[in-house]
């Protein structure tokens, strides 16, 4: 599927807005790159099994967008004998979807393949957001290498911005960290990540990673509501 139908922030219904403070919106962001940037490894997994991780897991699942997720995760992780096993799955779930082993039954994570002409890689979208990196001096790790377009740089982007929103004793800086994050999520995110999510769903044997990007996309929207919604 490469429709670029964006997903509409207008008519998002309030009364389902996530009650989520502004300090926490960098985390939830860098969260969902994670977990499209890379397979869920059984320490990764182990890593919610702890005091820690529980907590964070009870955190996130008491922001209603949210919540299915954490469930999904908490599920993952509730026979520890189990979990060496359903790392294994989902790491199978992660190269079929995301890594070109599925084939044409694969959902590549990128802009491009969404809003270019023929589904290609390297396209537009990729110079594109590449120029925004080189805009704000951000760099995409060397440990991580995929192009600009993919969806765990551009959430990366997204926690980025709102970090540097947050922490900006400037009131200038502020306002640009704000401004990016605006234009960043209208332009670059939500124009593709609806499909993204429907080829999940359509594609992905696991469960998990359709659960992911749904909860994703919701987040998405409310969050496009609530910086709209932002007095400047």
């Amino acid at each position: 599927m490469q429709a670029a139908d964006a997903v509409p922030a207008a008519g998002f219904d309030k009364n389902a807005e996530p009650r989520i403070p502004e300090e926490e919106r960098s985390y939830i962001y860098q969260w969902f790159a994670g977990l499209f940037g890379r397979e869920l490894s059984a320490e990764a997994l182990w890593s919610y099994h702890d005091d820690a991780g529980q907590a964070l897991l009870d955190r996130l699942g008491s922001y209603p967008l949210l919540a299915p997720l954490a469930e999904t995760v908490g599920d993952l992780i509730a026979e520890p004998q189990a979990i060496e096993t359903k790392a294994m799955d989902l790491a199978g779930a992660f190269a079929w979807l995301f890594l070109g082993v599925g084939g044409r039954r694969s959902v590549p994570p990128y802009e491009s393949h969404y809003t270019s002409k023929r589904g290609l890689l390297f396209q537009e979208a990729s110079a594109q957001t590449a120029a925004v990196l080189a805009e704000f001096d951000l760099h995409v790790d060397a440990a991580f290498p995929e192009p600009p377009d993919h969806i765990a740089v551009q959430l990366t982007v997204m926690a980025e911005f709102a970090r540097r929103a947050l922490e900006a004793a400037d009131p200038a800086q502020r306002q640009r960290s704000r401004d990016a994050q605006k234009t960043f999520l209208e332009t670059r995110l939500l124009p593709w990540v609806g499909a993204f999510r429907d080829d999940c769903k359509a594609a992905d044997r696991s469960r998990f990673y359709a659960m992911a990007a749904s909860c994703l996309v919701d987040f998405l929207v409310a969050d496009a509501h609530r910086i709209q919604a932002a007095p400047r």
